[in-house]
Formats: C-alpha cells, structure tokens, sequence
C-alpha cells in the first residue's frame, strides 16, 4: 500500500506514449479482471513447497509464489500466476537436469531416451538417466563386438548377424557380411522415437507426427509437439476453443463473460459462447432504450435529460481543494484534489453490479448523479479495489464507453506512484464531452487496482484534469 500526504510534493511526473485528454462518466457501476505479466528469471519454492487440490480447497495448505518466477519441478519448468498462488506449466523438459529456471527454458538432449553407442576401442555406452550425455556399461573386446541395439545392447561373439538392420539412436545401421560390424545405411530419422525396428531384422523410419516445438490447439487444449515428433505436450487449458491461439504459442483472455451484454449505440448486444466478442440480439428504436441490464429493449426508455445550463460547462478558472474518501474493506482513506465547484461529492462504497462491495469510491461533480449516468457535465470518478482481479485489462474493459463516445488512443500510462494504461474517448454525450479512463497498479506491490475517470466539457477542465492525476492517492 502507499502511504503519502498530500502536504507534500505529490507525484511530480507523469508520462504517456502521446498527449491525452481525460476521462469517463457512465457505466461507472460496471467492474472487472491484464494482463500484465512479467517475465522474473529466479525460483521460488512453495510455501509449504506443494499442496494437493484437497489441502488447497480445505484451507490447509497455502501456496505462495512470487508472480511471474519460474521454476523446476522435476522435469516440469513453470511459472507462478499473477495471483501468486499456483504454478503454471510452461514447458515440460526431456528430464529435470535439462530443465533451466533461470532462462525459463528446457535444454536439448544430448542423446534420446535408451539410446546406446559404442566408441571406437570398444566401450559400450548408453544415455545416461538426464539425457546429458552417455555413461559407460562395459568394455567389449573391440568396437566390432560392441551391439548398441537399444532393448539388445550387448558386447557380442560376433558383432552381428549380416544383413541385418538396427536403430542407433535416429539413425538406420546394416550389418557388415562379413560380420565384423555395422554400417551406416540411409538418412536419419527425424528422431531415435521414430526409428522402428520390425520383423526379418528389417528397420525403417515412421513419418513425424508433428513439427518439433510447434504449438497446436486441440479445441480448448494448447499443445507443443515433443521434441521427438512423436507426442503433443499440453501447456495450457483455455477458456473456449476459440482462445486458443496457436500462433501467439497462447491463450488468449476472454473479451466478455458467457451471456454478458452491452449497448452499441441502439443495438443491444450480448457476449457469444466463444467469449471473443458480442452478437446483436436487438434493435432498439434509439439508444436511450437500450438497456444492457435488460434482457430485450426498453419500451418505455427514459427521457433524455435536458442540455445542461452552459455556465455549468464553462466559466472562470476553478478553485481546487483537497478531498478524501473513507477506507472501505482494509482500502483507503483515498485523497485527491478537486475543483471546489464540483460541489455535489458522492464517497459511497464501490458496489459491484451484483451488489458486493469491493472498495472505496468518490465521485464530484456539479451533479454526481447526472456525472455517473451520462457524460455532459464535467467530474471525476475514483475507484480502488483490493479484489481480484488485480490486472489493467480486466478492470479496463469495465469501462468501456463504446456505443456512447468515439474510442481514441490507449496509451500508457505512468508516475511517481502508479503504473498502468490511460484510454481516451470523445465525442461523449450531447455535448460531445471527451472522458479519460485510468487504470493503474501501485509500482511495488500491486496489490490493489485503481481507476480514475475525468470528463471535460470545456478548457478550464484540462487544469482539472491535471490535478487530479498529480494528486489522487489510496492507501
């Protein structure tokens, strides 16, 4: 948490990738989970170091990582999720020797599993239990008494039968006539796993079944093809198939939830199964009965409220005073400075659609409510939760004004304190309002999401705008 008073310098420097106006209105009741999700070479144990399911679900066994570590569980390279309790998979290693944290990588084999070769003077090796490289079984009396077939490695009387063929790891070998040993006959097989030893002492290579390292989805399962070509590897489950990008080597995050819905101007839409966009459901005779609460258009929309008195969009340069908020569930108080104009101050709790609490909110405006339902008059809305989901994007697509004002540019956003992305919307409402939305993680522990929400109507909001972004804090 950040602890700061507001007597003090407060967050002196903010940067963006381009120049940006401010922020939001409406739909500020909606809430949401990005997925930001660094990469930190090191490993940590779990704490304690694994649970099973059933400990986990009783509360007995806790596990604790930090987010974005990776490690080696046996043969298993992972990586801890954004919530710092669990491992994920990230690649499964040919054995836990070759398995490398600190790079988030899995070193190649050196040999294939049960592979066995004879040296030249005769020593009959075969790969060791970490495929990092051969170790010695016995010294036969030349190198054309030493057999390497894997299954039937051995020194022999005779080194083999002539005409006789065997696997060599990936590679096919011909008995000599003249017995003494083998020859190497035709190309490699594209791995050991795929070199077949069949009857009449014949041997040949089976064709791949897939491309080594490339992902593949078998519907909602993320797979990588073995390094042998002969397995697919499962990395990940994703939430429909269609998440599933192979491509990317990913599971991509879910644009909506099943049965969400969402207004697009007057088209009523609701989130599809494959949770990667919205369908229409309805027509609505104009966007005032649209009601994305409802499951078919409003008959009787509400009246559109009037054209706001223009002295309230625009007038002399405001004055600006410090503002809090109460703490609410372990989070806050929250601070910021606003105009005293904006003289209508809603602190009420954070409330989620369904009606839990989540986090302390403020909200001023020369008019809070008519502020939170559509974007004609200036003021800010202030949010912070402790809740999961603790990511940008998730909380990000909570506010998203499509259908009400023109999407403008993402960009990041960045200062003293916060770390997140700043979305731009204009041409909001009937007075064409532009409106920023901030979501931001505390820089060091990320334990709790912000969301800070401008409109402006008019210049003097720009200096409105400025200082709320140089002051707003939550402890």
């Amino acid at each position: 948490m950040v602890s700061r008073s507001l007597s003090q310098p407060i967050k002196p420097s903010i940067r963006l990738a381009a120049t940006s106006v401010v922020l939001l209105g409406g739909c500020l009741d909606l809430l949401g989970d990005v997925n930001v999700d660094p990469i930190r070479p090191g490993t940590l144990p779990n704490f304690p170091d694994e649970c099973t399911d059933a400990e986990v679900a009783a509360g007995t066994c806790v596990v604790s990582c930090e987010p974005g570590s990776t490690r080696c569980n046996a043969n298993l390279l992972q990586r801890c999720n954004e919530a710092g309790d669990g491992w994920g998979l990230i690649d499964q290693c040919a054995s836990a020797a070759l398995c490398d944290a600190e790079s988030a990588l899995c070193a190649p084999p050196a040999c294939a599993e049960r592979e066995h070769r004879c040296t030249e003077t005769g020593e009959r090796q075969q790969c060791n239990a970490d495929r990092t490289g051969f170790e010695r079984l016995e010294q036969c009396r030349s190198a054309a008494f030493c057999s390497a077939v894997p299954g039937r490695s051995q020194c022999e009387g005779t080194a083999c039968r002539a005409g006789r063929e065997r696997c060599n790891g990936p590679q096919i070998e011909v008995c000599r006539e003249d017995r003494s040993g083998y020859d190497v006959v035709g190309e490699v097989c594209a791995s050991a796993a795929l070199c077949f030893e069949g009857a009449a002492d014949t041997a040949e290579c089976t064709p791949p079944l897939c491309s080594p390292g490339v992902f593949t989805c078998d519907g909602v399962q993320l797979t990588r093809c073995s390094d042998d070509a002969n397995s697919f590897i499962a990395i990940a489950e994703c939430e429909t198939a269609e998440l599933c990008v192979a491509g990317e080597q990913r599971c991509a995050e879910p644009l909506c939830d099943v049965g969400e819905q969402r207004c697009a101007e007057n088209v009523l839409e609701r989130c599809n199964a494959a949770r990667n966009g919205y369908a229409p459901v309805e027509t609505c005779q104009s966007a005032r009965a649209c009601d994305p609460t409802a499951p078919t258009c409003l008959t009787d929309p509400p009246l559109t409220d009037p054209l706001p008195d223009p002295t309230v969009l625009d007038g002399p340069n405001y004055s600006f005073a410090e503002e809090s908020s109460p703490a609410v569930i372990g989070l806050g108080p929250m601070q910021l400075r606003v105009p005293t104009q904006w003289s209508d101050v809603d602190r009420s709790a954070w409330v989620t659609a369904a009606g839990a609490t989540i986090g302390p909110r403020f909200v001023a405006s020369t008019d809070a409510a008519r502020f939170m339902r559509n974007f004609d008059i200036p003021g800010v809305y202030f949010g912070a939760t402790a809740v999961a989901p603790i990511e940008v994007a998730a909380r990000q697509r909570e506010f998203d004004l499509t259908g009400r004002c023109t999407a403008g540019e993402s960009e990041t956003y960045e200062d003293e304190l916060y770390r997140g992305v700043v979305q731009t919307w204009s041409n909001c409402g009937v007075t064409n309002a532009t409106t920023s939305v901030v979501v931001a993680l505390e820089k060091d522990a990320s334990s709790f999401v912000t969301v800070v929400i401008v409109t402006m109507v008019a210049q003097r909001d720009q200096a409105a705008r400025r200082q709320i972004w140089d002051s707003f804090i939550a402890d």
